[in-house]
């Protein structure tokens, strides 16, 4: 490893402490890990699955508007209007 310094602007500073202090890691892994993704993905002319690592972490319940990735507009007003 290699000790470095950066300069940051007070809001990115800001924004990354707390990111850090919400992740439970120190700050140097947070701006550690943002270089070496920001890096790996240079190049590259699209996302991968790898760059969508919140995909597939929720459920729903689609009720009567099944699908819903095709039926969305009738799955929000059954939602808000009942």
């Amino acid at each position: 490893m290699v000790r470095t310094r950066i300069r940051l602007d007070e809001t990115v500073y800001r924004l990354a402490q707390q990111r850090a202090f919400a992740e439970g890691i120190p700050f140097a892994s947070l701006v550690h890990n943002a270089l070496k993704s920001y890096l790996m993905r240079e190049g590259r002319e699209s996302l991968t699955i790898e760059d969508l690592g919140f995909a597939g972490i929720g459920s729903s319940q689609q009720g009567d508007s099944n699908p819903v990735s095709e039926r969305h507009d009738e799955a929000l007003a059954e939602a808000f209007l009942d």
